[in-house]
């Protein structure tokens, strides 16, 4: 009940802890406790560290956790840098850049967050690598878990970037009643937007469903998690009858 507090000890230890082992453990600790947020470059650079430190030490294990984060953490950044370039073109009848700066920067975020994207693409392919050539189910899960949050962040980008029309938008967030696959293709999404969406729920619902198996598998309570949290994520589009199934099975092992 103290996470503040805990944070503000870890952040103030963080400069003065320097022995490989203890460090290991103040990121650990960082990575659980310390607002992804508001401390988000802080966190991917101890994250990265942590990483480094683990890999030298042959803790492929821990290695392939703080990638993992990692991955995580920079969806953060990824988010930030599509909210500046969507406010680049919000103005009501937007036809073009006002300036010939707005211009490059929005052409400079659409670069980061291509380059950012495909970096978190990388740690967390290497990450399940380094996890699969161990053999290690529990940790394969873990990383599957953080790969189906990125593509929900993704889903959820991609939907708020391509509605086709503020009226719409305006009536779909003050009418519940609508709010349903069916009606969003019909109403807010192209075809081909509402194809790509799709294709982001398949994807982060086939990870946490391969991650609730190898957690069953060897018989680990935490595949109540990877339920609860695809059930989550299926909520967040609209998906009410597929996650109250989910959530029924995580409730069921918990």
């Amino acid at each position: 009940g103290e996470r503040s507090e805990a944070a503000a000890a870890i952040l103030d230890l963080e400069p003065r802890i320097r022995n490989g082992t203890l460090r290991l453990q103040l990121i650990g600790a960082a990575l659980g406790t310390v607002d992804p947020v508001r401390h988000n470059a802080k966190l991917i650079a101890l994250s990265a560290e942590g990483a480094d430190i683990a890999s030298a030490a042959g803790a492929s294990q821990l290695q392939a956790h703080f990638m993992a984060r990692r991955a995580d953490l920079l969806g953060v950044q990824v988010s930030m840098r599509k909210h500046r370039r969507a406010e680049l073109k919000l103005a009501p009848g937007w036809m073009e850049f006002a300036t010939q700066a707005e211009k490059q920067e929005h052409e400079s975020l659409t670069t980061e967050v291509t380059e950012l994207e495909q970096k978190v693409d990388r740690l967390l392919e290497e990450a399940l690598m380094l996890a699969q050539r161990r053999g290690d189910e529990r940790l394969q899960a873990f990383v599957l878990m953080s790969k189906g949050n990125v593509d929900n962040g993704r889903c959820l980008q991609h939907k708020a970037e391509c509605m086709r029309s503020p009226f719409w938008a305006r009536v779909w967030i003050r009418c519940p009643l609508i709010w349903r696959p069916f009606f969003e293709r019909l109403f807010l999404l192209s075809r081909s937007d509402a194809k790509k969406l799709n294709a982001y729920v398949e994807s982060f619902t086939k990870c946490f469903l391969r991650a609730a198996d190898l957690l069953e598998r060897i018989n680990d309570p935490a595949a109540a998690a990877a339920y609860h949290n695809l059930a989550n994520n299926l909520r967040t589009t609209y998906r009410f009858r597929t996650a109250r199934k989910y959530l029924a099975k995580a409730r069921m092992i918990a």
